[in-house]
């Protein structure tokens, strides 16, 4: 791995541990978020405030996409270290990108189903769900080349 693509891996896990980090102190900084979130939003199903009901919904829908959130995360900084191992051709790095993909896709369809109370929610959300779209495909990239990798070390 030349010094380029060494930077650029540390740089990648420096900011993935950050946002882990970030992620981590935003489950103590979410309910006091929400609170006020809550009382300058309009619900569009009945145009009033969120009910208690509403606001136990958006809590924990908010702490279920923090964990994935999270648990994305771990998988990210899992496939960033199997890569800096020189890892990166294996079934294991495969499978880490597949749940990556999948973990953001999910994450992606739970946010829309916030767009009652926040109307962005959906575009982001969509937005979203194309990333996790993206990453699968370039899932199925590394998949396609480490079957050939592993054809040409069986070939002499």
């Amino acid at each position: 791995m030349n010094q380029k693509n060494k930077l650029s891996l540390y740089i990648s896990l420096v900011l993935s541990i950050t946002v882990f980090a970030v992620i981590l102190s935003l489950c103590f900084f979410l309910p006091r978020y929400i609170e006020w979130k809550c009382t300058n939003t309009l619900s569009m199903f009945t145009g009033d405030l969120p009910t208690l009901s509403e606001k136990i919904f958006i809590y924990c829908l908010s702490y279920l996409l923090l964990a994935l959130a999270a648990l994305e995360d771990g998988a990210l900084i899992f496939l960033l270290l199997r890569i800096k191992a020189g890892l990166t051709f294996t079934d294991k790095t495969v499978k880490a990108l597949k749940g990556i993909s999948l973990l953001i896709m999910v994450i992606g369809a739970l946010f829309i189903l916030l767009t009652p109370w926040f109307k962005m929610a959906c575009a982001v959300g969509l937005l979203v769900v194309f990333v996790g779209v993206v990453i699968g495909v370039v899932k199925n990239v590394l998949e396609e080349a480490t079957a050939i990798k592993n054809e040409n070390d069986f070939t002499i």
